[in-house]
């Protein structure tokens, strides 16, 4: 089952719209065979079980995956247009993303600001293949950019306003391009990302305001530059928050 607690402005708690906000935890009716979940800013989706997806909340930029552009505030169906099963699926801001059994990445919600990575650069309402090498590990959509893991390379795709695709320019990205790591393992946060390369170590890229990168500058970062300090080479996980 499915439980979620917080505001429901637009539905992403998935129990109704009678319920404004809930500081204790709800179930969600009609989900009985979640097997993973995802939250992005104002929309909740699962993974069942038979590898179809479900979704909820604010569906104004397609985030809902069912085809249309409409709030829901109890569960709707993401309409795949081929018969798939699915692996994993990430959310984050107006964007979801899965990985089928097949390793081919498929995203939807906001993509005007090349999110999506299928060459368009418009939002959408049903899940679309990504471009780029097609067979991806983990996929991991951020604020303005995503990003993907392959077998092979690191690729990115998104805004790039403030170098968070990191391949050395502030130009959009609609389709995914390299990120010159080597395999590694990613997060997105808000306009800059941070990955763990084998043996232990943190590059981050990207918005570096807060100086979210950890190179100890607050200086924009447009490829990948060393986390200074305690990390060396004993990392085993990273993670990526708004400006952290």
């Amino acid at each position: 089952s499915v439980q979620c607690w917080g505001s429901n402005a637009l539905g992403q708690l998935g129990v109704g719209s009678g319920t404004p906000s809930s500081s204790t935890p709800l179930t969600v009716p009609g989900i009985a065979d979640a097997v993973a979940v995802a939250a992005g800013d104002f929309h909740t989706c699962v993974l069942r079980s038979s590898g179809g997806v479900s979704c909820w909340g604010e569906g104004s930029l397609g985030q809902l995956g069912d085809g249309d552009s409409l709030d829901s505030p109890t569960p709707v169906t993401a309409s795949f247009r081929a018969v798939t099963e699915i692996d994993e699926i990430e959310a984050s801001g107006n964007t979801t993303c899965v990985i089928e059994d097949s390793a081919a990445a498929r995203c939807w919600g906001a993509g005007v600001a090349g999110q999506i990575g299928d060459g368009a650069a418009v939002n959408r309402s049903q899940p679309t293949v990504v471009g780029g090498y097609g067979r991806y590990d983990e996929i991991v959509p951020g604020a303005g950019e995503t990003c993907g893991v392959t077998l092979r390379r690191l690729e990115c795709w998104g805004s790039n306003d403030d170098g968070g695709v990191g391949d050395g320019t502030f130009s959009q990205r609609n389709t995914p391009v390299t990120v010159q790591l080597g395999p590694v393992r990613v997060a997105a946060g808000d306009r800059h990302a941070c990955a763990l390369r084998t043996g232990g170590s943190v590059w981050c890229w990207g918005q570096n305001s807060s100086s979210q990168v950890g190179d100890g500058s607050f200086a924009q970062r447009t490829t990948p530059v060393h986390a200074a300090g305690t990390f060396g080479n004993g990392a085993v996980t990273v993670q990526a928050g708004g400006r952290h």
